[in-house]
């Protein structure tokens, strides 16, 4: 037998080390703890404890183990490893995993791709190692643009900048303890990798024991192969949330959902389920569930109003339409901004109050009409990022409104006078 060491697991089982737990008390009840050895653990019938260090498994555990601000951020942290490891050195790989930590939750990101994230860490952990490469060859690996990526990387460079000379204040000392403290976790208590943890789920687990919406929310990113599939996964989870929390709970939490952490799992299936509806074509679905989210959480912290102005407009919904521009008066945006003219347009109101509404809609960005008219068409994907006014913003908002554009050819016509009126001046 053995002393039990300050860097060894605390006899409590607690998990942690035991410079971290029971240490100061032991001593100041003079208790000296003994661990045994692998011979003693021979000699008494027991198996020995073999170490066989594992660093992809430990760094799964790690991301396990951090907050994330959205389980998407997670899973991305999870595709670090997925597509560096064996490839980039461990130390590129933990590094990429932290700054994609701190830089998520302090951040907060929108993203559709998770690429040209997964590229643009690449690139700056490799630069920050003296390990040169393109941006070009970084794109071309993981299919992304180079235009997208050189604007990833400058704000993860200055990011990673304000990290290392420290204006983040973080305490460098407890942050390697607590690392170090998860790789030096037996090897029998790591988790395995997340596609073998999904793998499992779905050939033995019981739904009670997984049935947790951020669960099914991950299945419908990772897993479904198409918008049905990845739609039913979604609706699991609602049902999951939705035994979860119970009906007292919604009675009670109603208006104040997404503020409350627990609640934000659900909320996510909600929006997933509803987006995938819409892109289906089932446009009352996917305005039922809209409405919903945003009786339960009217902040809209997650911009449901976006897709569900869109829906009004298609279910021909205008009063509610009105309400809800209303409600949202100082919005700007090309998403609101053209539901806006649609509602003058689909209410019939009078021809100088069209071409107002029409001139407020092409301030806001200026792109949009040209995607109305197919003088430009939509790639196959949406952009990863946009800005208000500019291009991206368009393609983002005409590709979810083009089933409005494309049903009323009297609509089009109005506007290609507009465009011929606006020529000729």
């Amino acid at each position: 037998m053995k002393k039990l060491g300050r860097n060894d697991s605390c006899h409590c089982g607690s998990g942690k080390k035991y410079k971290h737990c029971c240490l100061e008390n032991d001593k100041q009840s003079n208790v000296v703890p003994i661990v045994k050895s692998e011979t003693d653990n021979l000699q008494s019938g027991g198996g020995a404890t073999k170490r066989n260090s594992n660093p992809e498994q430990d760094l799964f555990v790690f991301i396990e183990r951090l907050p994330w601000e959205s389980e998407l951020y997670r899973i991305l942290a999870k595709g670090i490893i997925k597509h560096w490891s064996g490839r980039l050195p461990e130390q590129y790989v933990a590094f990429g995993i932290m700054l994609w930590h701190y830089y998520s939750n302090d951040q907060e990101p929108n993203f559709r791709k998770m690429g040209v994230f997964w590229a643009a860490l690449e690139y700056v952990v490799r630069d920050l190692h003296e390990d040169y490469v393109t941006q070009a060859e970084v794109a071309e690996r993981y299919e992304v643009s180079v235009s997208s990526l050189a604007t990833r990387v400058q704000q993860l460079d200055e990011y990673a900048m304000e990290l290392l000379v420290g204006q983040l204040q973080v305490d460098d000392d407890e942050d390697d303890d607590d690392f170090d403290e998860l790789l030096d976790e037996d090897a029998a208590e790591r988790e395995r990798s997340f596609d073998a943890i999904v793998n499992d789920m779905l050939g033995t687990s019981s739904v009670t024991e997984q049935a947790t919406p951020d669960y099914y929310n991950e299945l419908a990113v990772t897993k479904a192969k198409t918008l049905e599939e990845a739609r039913d996964y979604y609706r699991q989870g609602i049902e999951a949330g939705t035994n979860d929390l119970g009906p007292a709970y919604f009675r009670k939490y109603k208006g104040y959902f997404w503020g409350l952490d627990e609640t934000r799992p659900f909320m996510r299936s909600k929006s997933g389920y509803a987006e995938a509806s819409y892109l289906l074509g089932d446009f009352a679905e996917a305005e039922s569930h809209f409405a919903d989210m945003l009786a339960l959480n009217p902040n809209d912290n997650q911009g449901v109003r976006y897709l569900y102005v869109n829906c009004l407009i298609l279910l021909d919904k205008f009063k509610e339409l009105a309400d809800l521009l209303d409600q949202h008066e100082d919005d700007e945006g090309a998403h609101v901004s053209y539901p806006r003219f649609l509602l003058a347009y689909y209410t019939k109101q009078p021809e100088p109050v069209l071409r107002e509404r029409w001139k407020e809609a092409r301030a806001s960005n200026p792109y949009v009409p040209a995607y109305i008219l197919g003088r430009k068409r939509l790639g196959e994907e949406l952009p990863d990022f946009y800005g208000f006014g500019d291009e991206n913003e368009a393609i983002s908002y005409i590709y979810y409104a083009l089933p409005i554009w494309q049903r009323d050819k009297p609509l089009i016509s109005w506007v290609k006078k507009q465009a011929t009126a606006k020529s000729k001046r």
